[in-house]
């Protein structure tokens, strides 16, 4: 960890008036509204500070990139104090989430034991729980990432560095569309964003994103494009947002499961058509998702190019090994299968760059895995009309800050 001159003076004050050494520092946090930055030239040294009576502090945020199953870097406490901190150099142009975690429950093992939990609905939901009641927001950063009670890991908080480009689609103003929610299929919930003066008897292009929920939640995805059509950004389009019945289903279904791309194609569009204006030539039809989702994507647009013409695939999980198969599995059979018509759009974070520590990919990142899939789609002579490393980790974030431009590339 590179030392923070910031905190070096901290210990030195403490050491011959801890309560002025601790006012000053307050003043300073206030000021910064946040986590402490130093310019370190092509980079800025963030300094992230909790200050509470606790057995252990930790931070949890991509900007400090862990290989699984880490998700959270333990703090330092200055001695004699209640003071905690972290410093990482980073990238100025990033801006991402993080949180602080006092007196966390431990973390899984091993990545493999991570996924296990998170397979186990009751595992997953009491584990989930304990990190909930452990996570904190910065008191000096009044900006959340997304509000408390939508964070099922607990509260976020916003970061936003100094040459970060900004957020012009979520200004604050009152969603202009209109957002329906319907439960189909065996309990499925679907939400329906409509762009302002929808016109029934118009033919709009459709985005279908999986993980529904938490783009909502999260990513506050229907905001997003409604300030982007607004803006010219975008196209008037309708957005579809699939949401997980449960966590652990949620990778059932979205790891290359054959159910899906049937769901989305024979049962979801057709009861779009009956009841919305969506567009029916599968050009104008697209599938998106992130991570677990940017897989399930990826994986719809190989078995239903015939409904899905298009592809927005960020930081895929292209890692991902079926049972009795090899990592990397998808990327192999787009390679191996004929060329699909469909036009694709992959984006991964600049963040996501540390070994992944799964079975038979221990030392291949995110980053790799998506340049492997481009590199493979461009061989095969697939259309990428967007590849992107963005500024990011692997949160909604990414997706906050990825989402228009690949959809207006694909949608060109």
């Amino acid at each position: 960890m590179t030392d923070s001159q910031r905190m070096r003076g901290f210990r030195t004050e403490t050491a011959t008036d801890p309560d002025a050494a601790l006012k000053r520092l307050r003043e300073d946090l206030t000021a910064a509204r946040g986590p402490l930055l130093e310019d370190l030239g092509d980079q800025v040294l963030v300094t992230f500070v909790h200050i509470t009576r606790a057995e252990s502090v930790a931070v949890a945020t991509p900007l400090v990139p862990l290989p699984p199953p880490r998700i959270m870097t333990p703090m330092t406490r200055v001695p004699g104090t209640d003071v905690w901190y972290h410093s990482v150099a980073a990238d100025p142009r990033v801006s991402t989430s993080y949180r602080f975690h006092v007196d966390p429950p431990p973390s899984p093992g091993s990545a493999a034991e991570q996924l296990a939990i998170v397979a186990d609905q009751e595992a997953m939901t009491a584990f989930m729980g304990e990190l909930a009641a452990s996570a904190r927001t910065d008191e000096f950063n009044p900006e959340l990432a997304f509000p408390a009670e939508m964070g099922g890991l607990g509260p976020e908080t916003l970061l936003t560095l100094p040459k970060a480009e900004p957020f012009p689609y979520l200004d604050g103003t009152p969603l202009r569309g209109t957002l329906d929610e319907h439960v189909l299929f065996d309990e499925r919930t679907v939400s329906v964003y409509l762009p302002p003066d929808y016109d029934a008897s118009a033919s709009y292009p459709v985005v279908v994103a999986v993980d529904g929920e938490m783009l909502i939640q999260h990513c506050r995805l229907p905001e997003v494009f409604d300030g982007a059509i607004a803006r010219g950004a975008i196209p008037p389009v309708i957005l579809v947002l699939w949401h997980n019945r449960t966590v652990s289903s949620r990778m059932q279904e979205l790891a290359c499961s054959p159910q899906l791309p049937a769901a989305l194609a024979d049962e979801l569009l057709p009861w779009l058509r009956e009841h919305y204006a969506v567009s029916t030539d599968p050009a104008r039809v697209v599938i998106s998702g992130m991570s677990y989702g940017g897989l399930a994507t990826a994986w719809v647009a190989l078995e239903r190019a015939d409904a899905f013409g298009a592809a927005l695939i960020m930081s895929g999980s292209f890692w991902f090994a079926p049972p009795g198969g090899v990592p990397q599995w998808l990327t192999r059979e787009y390679r191996d299968r004929d060329r699909r018509p469909v036009r694709l759009a992959i984006t991964v974070g600049s963040l996501e760059n540390v070994p992944l520590g799964m079975p038979g990919v221990e030392d291949v990142s995110m980053v790799d895995v998506s340049r492997a899939f481009r590199d493979t789609v461009l061989a095969k002579g697939y259309d990428v009309a967007h590849y992107a490393e963005v500024p990011a980790g692997h949160d909604m974030i990414n997706v906050r800050r990825t989402v228009v431009p690949a959809l207006a590339k694909l949608l060109a």
